[in-house]
């Protein structure tokens, strides 16, 4: 089967930066009410379990849509599918907008994760095919940025806006330019594909789809899905709760100063990005070994975070920018760099999304559970369930790393 890609590596670079753009924007989306909390919460239109609700509610769908998703971007064309999640996100925007009723945001943003099902899938798909082949390494390195860039603006834009509800007219106004865009630009780069390629990626030929079962059972991919179902539940219920946390614990501490000290956080996770790369190129390219490795770096300061209120926050504040830089370079391993590896047994779409679905159920209990936990549970304990959830990812990474070892060998023959 012949896969259509660019041959250029400047067009390519076009392909990429349209891309990052549009998962930029959709990730701030994604993060809006996560960013706003603590300034909803403030104002008093719905408590932390409200808010969080909502969040549960969109990762909720979000999850399921992901595995949909994977499955229909290796069968259907992602450019269209990716689509439609634009449009669908636009229109749960505007409702938002001009409706502020508990009801009717729960409906309206679990609605957007529906419509949001492939793009995840797709524009990792496009990346990991549709580039020229010597560009799809740094294309799927350099798009997980696109997360932290997204939720920096989400939480910039959370703490200058005079009302809460204007969060959400940027975004749909956001996410029709970049619908524009990525018709335009895909359109005419699309005319420089070429078909000569033998559904490869860096010289290797697919060999014929293989079905899930022996998927599942060669590579561990279920423990996989669990280790990164507690990752991004510990690094996202860190991002979400950071904010109400500070405010919180120091009395004289508005919403819109916690929120921008949890910006200058998020900030930092990017440096998390390059300590991947420096892991995966100097020390390990074994996605389970340096998982747990980087967990591993993490833990003593995430264990500090339980003084908070009793030190300067500034303190806690970098305690936690340490920890969530370990978190968030573990994050490729855990995602894209596993993902990569199924591209020769023809399912990296359907991985991508079934990893990204089990991030997503992170997510909800990141969204939902810990905010309800903070409500009758101490700081000090709910930071030492993050750091359990943590150890216990360490042991199951390290639990599969000969199966794991034994896929990669396959992946090279």
């Amino acid at each position: 089967m012949k896969n259509k890609y660019l041959e250029d590596n400047k067009l390519s670079a076009v392909l990429f930066g349209t891309a990052f753009l549009l998962y930029t924007i959709v990730y701030m989306t994604k993060t809006m009410f996560s960013a706003a909390m603590a300034s909803i919460v403030e104002v008093g239109i719905m408590s932390k379990s409200q808010v969080g609700a909502i969040n549960a509610g969109f990762w909720a769908v979000y999850a399921v849509g992901q595995i949909v998703g994977g499955f229909a971007v290796d069968k259907y064309s992602p450019v269209k599918l990716i689509i439609v999640g634009l449009v669908g996100g636009v229109a749960a925007n505007m409702v938002i907008y001009f409706n502020q009723s508990y009801n009717v945001i729960l409906i309206a943003w679990c609605l957007n994760a529906a419509f949001q099902f492939a793009i995840w899938p797709g524009v990792f798909k496009i990346l990991s095919t549709q580039v020229a082949p010597e560009f799809r390494p740094v294309a799927v390195f350099w798009i997980l940025f696109a997360t932290s860039v997204g939720e920096i603006i989400s939480m910039l834009v959370a703490s200058v806006v005079s009302n809460w509800k204007y969060n959400f007219i940027i975004c749909a106004l956001g996410l029709m330019i970049v619908i524009f865009l990525w018709v335009v630009i895909y359109t005419k780069l699309k005319g420089y594909m070429t078909g000569s390629e033998d559904a490869q990626t860096n010289n290797k030929i697919y060999v014929s789809k293989w079905n899930m079962g022996a998927v599942v059972s060669v590579s561990g991919l279920p423990i996989l899905m669990i280790v990164s179902l507690l990752v991004t539940m510990v690094f996202n219920s860190i991002k979400m709760l950071t904010p109400v946390m500070l405010m919180e614990s120091y009395d004289a501490m508005p919403a819109a100063i916690a929120t921008r000290l949890s910006m200058i956080m998020v900030v930092f996770t990017m440096l998390g990005m390059f300590c991947a790369k420096f892991v995966r190129s100097r020390i390990t390219q074994h996605e389970l070994k340096a998982a747990a490795l980087l967990l591993s770096c993490g833990i003593p300061t995430m264990a500090l975070v339980s003084m908070v209120g009793k030190i300067p926050y500034i303190a806690v504040l970098g305690f936690l920018i340490v920890t969530i830089v370990s978190l968030q370079s573990v994050y490729p391993f855990t995602n894209t760099f596993v993902s990569r590896r199924f591209v020769f047994c023809g399912r990296t779409g359907t991985v991508a999304g079934l990893l990204n679905a089990m991030g997503s159920m992170g997510n909800i209990c990141a969204s939902y559970l810990f905010p309800k936990f903070s409500e009758f549970m101490s700081w000090k304990i709910i930071v030492i369930i993050w750091c359990s959830m943590s150890i216990l990812a360490i042991v199951l990474s390290l639990s599969i790393t000969r199966k794991w070892t034994s896929f990669i060998k396959k992946e090279q023959l």
